[in-house]
């Protein structure tokens, strides 16, 4: 983000999010919910300082049918 979006200073960014961080892999989640929430408040932090920048949040997009989804209780 900060090599690829961040120095064309746009008008919109959007990104999907979240898809690749339930998945279940032998170690356990990809991301524990505390480090996504933490990376998705600096990713917005981040867009918001670098200017006037709509952002527009895309999820949930149909989940890799390989993937072992975690069930929550």
């Amino acid at each position: 983000m900060e090599s690829d979006v961040l120095p064309f200073q746009p008008d919109l960014v959007s990104f999907g999010y979240g898809m690749n961080d339930q998945n279940l892999y032998e170690h356990g989640v990809g991301v524990t919910p505390e480090d996504f929430g933490y990376n998705l408040r600096h990713i917005i932090e981040a867009i918001r300082s670098n200017g006037d920048t709509d952002i527009l949040l895309v999820t949930p997009c149909e989940p890799n049918p390989l993937w072992r989804i975690p069930v929550v209780p």
